[in-house]
């Protein structure tokens, strides 16, 4: 098995805006989600048609403190006895949620970031 390795810049620079969107396209749910609480903008690929997995997948790897403000954002009655430390439940409690209100608190978490100028 030949495994082949490009740097990301180095791609970018070969490839130009297709190959961007063949980066943004092709990476995982997770990895968009992790980008965007770094503040890089990725395509976040969050729609109507998002499973209740996927969802919980992309909450699952956001920091503690951004866990939280999601769980606010969904209106989750547990939110004040949390402060973004792990093991707390904030996952358990996002569970709990509808899907659909799961999908809405992470949709107004992505505009939040977006309209505080961290992109996503």
């Amino acid at each position: 098995v030949l495994v082949q390795y490009m740097e990301k810049d180095m791609f970018m620079r070969l490839s130009g805006q297709d190959g961007m969107q063949v980066w943004e396209t092709t990476q995982q749910p997770e990895h968009t989600v992790y980008f965007a609480a770094l503040g890089h903008q990725v395509e976040f690929p969050l729609g109507s048609t998002t499973s209740p997995e996927e969802c919980m997948r992309m909450f699952v790897a956001l920091p503690g403190r951004d866990k939280v403000r999601v769980l606010q954002l969904a209106g989750s009655a547990g939110t004040g006895a949390f402060q973004g430390v792990p093991r707390e439940g904030k996952c358990t409690e996002f569970a709990k949620l509808d899907d659909e209100v799961r999908r809405q608190a992470l949709a107004a978490w992505l505009a939040e970031c977006s309209q505080s100028g961290v992109e996503a």
